[in-house]
């Protein structure tokens, strides 16, 4: 049998979800809320860090949605300035992600072990995408022809070279795969 071992909040916060783990299990993300709205922590060797920077309104989700494999860096979103954005934290310091060009909004949803691939989401006036960042510079990945409604790249391959997620067309909604940057196949359908 294991031992448990709790993660302590700080005053005026409470540990609602965790969300990413290190490849050793020492650095845990999630949100917490605090005082009506969310913030992402890091937490390590019973240190609970809320990541919070002057100038962002937290509400959900304003998490900590992943970490690397060795823990030094965490992905996510925060809302700061009315818009949703993509987020590393890395030594306790917050560095907005690009969005691509004319977007307005986004989300980073995992990271790769070695911390050069990121992926996530973006949306816009000209619609929303599946998005990659690799060593800072973001790409949309390709999407379903006629793509509507909310697509999006949820997880990561250790090597950055595979992702999975989402994408929409007129008519379902499909679990999809990207390899090397391509739209490999649709894994199922999701509904109708």
């Amino acid at each position: 049998m294991g031992t448990v071992t709790t993660i302590d909040t700080p005053p005026d916060y409470d540990t609602d979800f965790v969300t990413g783990i290190s490849d050793d299990g020492e650095v845990v993300t999630g949100g917490m809320p605090y005082l009506g709205t969310y913030s992402a922590f890091r937490w390590e060797a019973g240190v609970m860090q809320p990541l919070l920077d002057p100038g962002d309104d937290w509400s959900a989700p304003g998490t900590g949605n992943s970490v690397s494999a060795d823990g030094s860096v965490v992905v996510g979103a925060v809302f700061s300035g009315g818009s949703k954005l993509p987020v590393v934290w890395q030594g306790g310091v917050r560095t907005f992600l690009p969005l691509p060009v004319g977007a307005t909004s986004g989300d980073a949803e995992s990271i790769s072990a070695d911390g050069r691939t990121i992926v996530g989401s973006s949306s816009g006036p000209d619609g929303n995408h599946a998005v990659m960042w690799h060593d800072g510079v973001v790409s949309i990945l390709p999407d379903l022809p006629g793509q509507v409604g909310w697509p999006g790249a949820f997880a990561v391959s250790d090597d950055g070279t595979t992702i999975a997620g989402a994408v929409e067309s007129a008519s379902s909604y499909y679990f999809a795969r990207w390899v090397n940057g391509n739209l490999k196949f649709q894994i199922g359908r999701a509904h109708v």
